[in-house]
């Protein structure tokens, strides 16, 4: 009998707990979080304490918002932990937000780091894909790659994602080499790319 007495009040207070993560993470207390630095560290030190489920509950509150938080100054550490925190499952729901502005997003001094995080944390063939769609493109690629946030990005991309994964990556970002070698941020790129490049087709296209 004690032992369900102790079952029962283990479950409530479980149940409790489920419930107050959630008030906390309503869309609209973390919003007013983000006013202040405080605020926001303590929903932060929460986040690794919670379960995929509540997790799941945060995404799912802050769907269609991801982009604005991460350029707030104190909500991009807020989704850097967040992302910290994701399985594959919820980092695919969020990049599938994300991915159309992720080269544009790239170069702001504030969504740099979460984004960073999203790309070292990817792990499945899906995410390589979400990722690499958004700079999958000659300008886009040019120009986050002139950037030092940008730069920093784009060599996380080379870094994380395996390189048969990059084929038309690498195919854009070797046709931009004369571009960007031509200064410090850039130099430091083109030597990641010819490091980590496999291909003996890639290859070929960088000498020439």
């Amino acid at each position: 009998m004690e032992e369900e007495v102790g079952e029962n009040i283990n479950i409530f207070n479980q149940n409790q707990q489920v419930q107050n993560s959630r008030l906390l993470f309503e869309r609209q207390n973390i919003f007013n979080a983000f006013v202040d630095q405080n605020a926001t560290i303590l929903l932060q030190k929460k986040l690794s304490t919670l379960s995929a489920e509540e997790i799941d509950y945060i995404i799912n509150q802050l769907k269609g918002t991801f982009r604005e938080i991460m350029k707030d100054k104190n909500g991009n550490y807020f989704c850097k932990d967040l992302f910290k925190e994701c399985n594959q499952e919820q980092r695919i729901k969020i990049l599938s937000e994300l991915y159309q502005t992720l080269s544009e997003d790239c170069i702001n001094n504030y969504s740099c780091h979460p984004i960073q995080t999203l790309i070292e944390r990817a792990s499945s063939e899906l995410e390589y894909k979400l990722i690499l769609d958004s700079f999958n493109d000659y300008k886009k690629l040019l120009s986050s790659s002139s950037t030092p946030k940008g730069a920093y990005t784009i060599q996380k991309i080379i870094e994380r994602i395996p390189d048969r994964c990059r084929i038309e990556f690498n195919f854009i970002f070797s046709s931009i080499i004369g571009f960007t070698s031509r200064d410090k941020l850039g130099i430091v790129t083109v030597k990641k790319f010819i490091s980590e490049t496999k291909s003996d087709s890639i290859t070929d296209l960088i000498m020439k």
